[in-house]
C-alpha cells in the first residue's frame, strides 16, 4: 500500500500548482479548470498525516502540504463559505462539468475537507515541532 501511496503522491506533486492549490482536471492543463480547494484540502490534510506517521518522507511532501495549507484561507470568506469547491463527486465519464471558469461557492463538501486539511496540518505540527 505504501508503494500505491507513493505513486499517486509523486504523481500528484508534479501537477501541483505554484500557489499550492491543485486544479479539478489534474490530467489537463490548469487553465482548462478552475483552482479546487476541496481536493486540495484533502490531498494535503491526507499528505500531512502519511507524513507525520512516516508513510511519506517530510521532502517534498511536508513542504507541498504546508503550501497548501497556506493558500486554502484565501478561500474561505468571512461567513466561512467556502469558494472554490467542485461539485460532485461522481464519475469522470465527461469533463465538460468540470471545464469551467470558477465553482460556486458553498459547496458542502468543502467544509469537511477543510476540517480534515486542518487535523493533518495539527498533526503534521506535533510530529515536526522540536523535541517530538
Amino acid at each position: 500500500m505504501r508503494g500505491y501511496l507513493r505513486e499517486v503522491a509523486d504523481a500528484l506533486l508534479k501537477v501541483q500548482q505554484p500557489d499550492g492549490l491543485w486544479h479539478c482536471l489534474l490530467h489537463r492543463p490548469a487553465a482548462d479548470s478552475p483552482a479546487e480547494t476541496g481536493d486540495t484540502a484533502l490531498i494535503a490534510g491526507n499528505w500531512a498525516i502519511a507524513v507525520a506517521t512516516g508513510f511519506l518522507d517530510p521532502q517534498p511532501f511536508a513542504e507541498a502540504a504546508n503550501r497548501a495549507f497556506e493558500a486554502l484561507p484565501r478561500y474561505i470568506d468571512d461567513d466561512g463559505m467556502i469558494r472554490s469547491v467542485s461539485p460532485g463527486p461522481g464519475p469522470l465519464s465527461q469533463v465538460e462539468p468540470w471545464a469551467v471558469q470558477q465553482f460556486l461557492t458553498g459547496d458542502e463538501h468543502g467544509l469537511f475537507a477543510i476540517f480534515f486539511a486542518a487535523l493533518g496540518e495539527a498533526k503534521l505540527m506535533q510530529t515536526t515541532r522540536p523535541g517530538n
